[in-house]
Parts: C-alpha cells; sequence; structure tokens
C-alpha cells in the first residue's frame, strides 16, 4: 500500500516534514527503513576486537568497551571476508576500501570496481526522498589519498553508483548541510551558496505557513513532534543567520581547523537529521579515508594513523592502534546514541535503521581481507534481533551486504560472489 506521506509544496518543498504515523494510511503505519554502512580505515588489533566468548549476551572487548551500555542494541559478526577485493594490483589499501561495498576487486589501471550494495538499494528507495543517498565522510585532508599502483579515486570512495562512477564522500560539515537543506550540488560555489541565504527566509515562511494544515490533520502526539521540529527549523535559520549560513541543525559549523572528534560528531549529527526527515534512506559514511594518514596527535599520539597501523607485533605499537580503533568505536557509538535518543512512531529511529560497521582490513600490519572487523546495529524495522557475537567462520562479506539488500529488495537474489543472504540475524 503506498504510503500517504506529509508534503510541503512550491519552496518550502526544499525542507522534508519529519515522520507523522498519524498521517500514514492503515496498514502502512511502520516508519521507513533506513540503511547505513559506516566505513573505519586501516584495520584494527583483533585481538583487541573480538569479544572472548561467542553467542548471546557478548561482553564488549577493549576497543569495543565504548559501547558497553549498547550491547543489546549491536551484534558482533566475526570470521567474514572479503577476498574478493583482492587482485594483481600491488596497492593492497585501494583494493580493501574500493571493494569494501562492491566485493569487486579495482581494475589494474583504469577507475572501474563494480556498482556498490549501497546504490543498488538506492535505487529501490530514490523515488521515496529528496536525496537517493548520501555520501558522507569527515577527514578533511590537504593530501592526495593515492597509492603509487593505483588510481586515487580508489580511496575517497566506498560507493560506486557504476563500476566506472565513485561517488567520493562529503567531508565538509557545511557543504553537507547545504545538501541535506537544499537538495544542492555538494561543489556549489560560494556565490550559490549567499544566494540561498537569500532566499532561506522565503523558505521558512512558507515551511510555516503550509504545515500549519499538515498540523491541523495530524494527531496529538504528532503535533507535539511537528511543533519540535518546527522548533529545530527556526533554530537552524536563526543559527545561518548568525553565521554567515555556516550552520547545521542544533550545532553550528566547527572552526577550522576541525578537531577530528567534533568534526565526527557534527557529521553524524547532520546524518541523523537526515534520516529523522527522511532526506534520504541510504547512506555511507567515511570515518576516515582509505589508507587514513589523519594526524593522531589529538589523542596524544604523533603521527599518521596509517603509519600507527604497521605495528609489526610490537606491544606498545598495537597499543597505539588499539586506542586509535577504541576512538573510532567511541564515534560509532556517538551516533548510535543519538539514533537512540530519537523518537520515532512507537519507537526510536534506532529501531528503523540497518546498520553496518565494517573496517577495510582485519590485521592492517599484514593487510588481511580475513577475520574482518564487523558490527550490526539498529532494529532493521524488526527484522534483527542484537545482543550476540556470531563466528561466520570464513563466509563471504557479499552474503551479509545482500542480507542487508534484501531488507529493501526482497527479490534480490545475489550480491558480487554472493548467492544467498547471510544467515541468523533475526
Amino acid at each position: 500500500m503506498t504510503t500517504r506521506r506529509a508534503f510541503l509544496g512550491g519552496a518550502a518543498a526544499m525542507i522534508t516534514l519529519p515522520f507523522l504515523p498519524s498521517l500514514e494510511t492503515r496498514g502502512d503505519d511502520k516508519p521507513p527503513l533506513r540503511l547505513l554502512w559506516y566505513f573505519i580505515p586501516n584495520g584494527a588489533v583483533m585481538a583487541d576486537w573480538r569479544p572472548a566468548q561467542v553467542g548471546p549476551g557478548w561482553a564488549p572487548s577493549r576497543i569495543l568497551s565504548p559501547l558497553a551500555d549498547l550491547t543489546a542494541d549491536v551484534s558482533v559478526i566475526s570470521g567474514l571476508q572479503n577476498l574478493a577485493c583482492v587482485s594483481s594490483v600491488r596497492a593492497a589499501h585501494s583494493q580493501a576500501c574500493s571493494g569494501s561495498l562492491t566485493c569487486v576487486a579495482p581494475h589494474a589501471t583504469e577507475v572501474r570496481v563494480g556498482v556498490s550494495v549501497d546504490q543498488l538499494a538506492s535505487r529501490v528507495t530514490r523515488l521515496s526522498t529528496p536525496l537517493p543517498s548520501l555520501q558522507a565522510g569527515a577527514e578533511l585532508v590537504a593530501y592526495p589519498s593515492c597509492e603509487p599502483a593505483a588510481p586515487c579515486d580508489l580511496m575517497g570512495a566506498i560507493s560506486w553508483e557504476a563500476p566506472d562512477r565513485p561517488l567520493p564522500a562529503i567531508d565538509d560539515p557545511i557543504v553537507l548541510f547545504h545538501q541535506l537543506t537544499a537538495g544542492s550540488d555538494p561543489e556549489a560555489s560560494a556565490q550559490e551558496i549567499v544566494r540561498r541565504r537569500a532566499r532561506r527566509a522565503s523558505v521558512l515562511d512558507a515551511v510555516l505557513e503550509q504545515s500549519a494544515g499538515v498540523r491541523q490533520r495530524a494527531g496529538g502526539e504528532d503535533r507535539v513532534r511537528l511543533d519540535a521540529w518546527l522548533d529545530s527549523v527556526r533554530e537552524l535559520e536563526r543559527r545561518a543567520e548568525a553565521t554567515d549560513a555556516r550552520a547545521c541543525p542544533q550545532l553550528t559549523a566547527p572552526p577550522d581547523p576541525v578537531d577530528p572528534t567534533a568534526h565526527a560528531d557534527l557529521v553524524a549529527d547532520l546524518m541523523v537529521a537526515a534520516l529523522a526527515c527522511d532526506r534520504t534512506r541510504v547512506i555511507t559514511f567515511m570515518l576516515g579515508k582509505g589508507q587514513s594518514k589523519r594526524d593522531m596527535t589529538f589523542l596524544g599520539y604523533p603521527g599518521e594513523h596509517h603509519v600507527a597501523s604497521h605495528h609489526f607485533d610490537e606491544p606498545e605499537r598495537m597499543d597505539v592502534l588499539a586506542d586509535l580503533t577504541t576512538w573510532e568505536i567511541e564515534r560509532f557509538g556517538y551516533l548510535l546514541r543519538r539514533l537512540r535518543d530519537t523518537p520515532e512512531g512507537s519507537g526510536t529511529l534506532l529501531d528503523s535503521c540497518a546498520i553496518q560497521l565494517l573496517a577495510d582490513l582485519s590485521d592492517p600490519n599484514a593487510h588481511s581481507h580475513e577475520d574482518l572487523p564487523v558490527l550490526l546495529a539498529g532494529g532493521a524495522g524488526g527484522a534483527w534481533r542484537h545482543g550476540k557475537h556470531l563466528d561466520v567462520a570464513g563466509e563471504p562479506l557479499a552474503r551479509l551486504h545482500l542480507a542487508m539488500l534484501q531488507l529493501v529488495d526482497p527479490a534480490a537474489r545475489e550480491f558480487a560472489e554472493a548467492r544467498s543472504a547471510l544467515p541468523g540475524l533475526g
């Protein structure tokens, strides 16, 4: 049954209303399902990642300790491998990054990989939202992320619209904000941003005027939800005016240079806003580029993340990498809590999300594609049950991607090397 969504017309359509269950048609009152892939670079120290016991009621390991209050909302998947993305190209990080969501090896000399699972999902959901999909990131870099034997494009994107068309992650929160609020070109010029600012007052007026009719039809709880959303629109306008159009929902844009923690959490807030307001239902997020060279001095460790990942099995160097990965899991936990604390329907926004965290490699010192660090979170609209540690012993990552794809496309029968979905997630 087609859902009777509440939309605003004209200029106000630039901003989408939140999900209002009381305006849904009977029999279709569940919030829409959202898919999110969360990428972390440079692998992990697997001995500090893997929980000690397999089965229900997993206890957090050293690296997963930031999720101690979220174990009931998260599952750990051990044993997945992505050997399909390994090719003769001597560029391990390019292979691992571009193959994360495609499970296809990159071409030896050309920018050509495969269509990523998120883009197959967006082909199903794209007609329901202003943005077909969103590619977000949190590592603004001044260096080219390249390996000598591979094109640079292979490490700036995990989302691939076509085998030769990567969709790079948007790392600038300001650009990301304008794309979310106006559905704009992420490469919009400063002049375009100024023009939008001049129009924003009329857009807000249109939102307030047209939403009045929606409010009259909405139920009591939805009126409260709509009023809270309108308050956030007013606050958004106020902050935009105060910061020269460089603002985002509930937060102002961070200063330059950006603190990595504040940067990552700000982008998480923007992703939550995008999902809550149904701007998109498919998101990919890169906490760092492939072979991330992020300066880690903000955590007390001088040097680059990639350099730290080559620990040579030395305990002190492995401790550094474990601490860096723990920071990444802290950022993941921040996103999950924001989703959990956002009410939607009779539950929360986290309930209607299917989220996969994955690293490009397992042991980065060996550039290993076996036993990848993978987490699942979110209720997937009731399809998933968490609080467990599954060991799937050598199953291809593509089977997990197919399981996520089938959440929005039950007719999907294959993805990359997978001919059936990974079982045991329900």
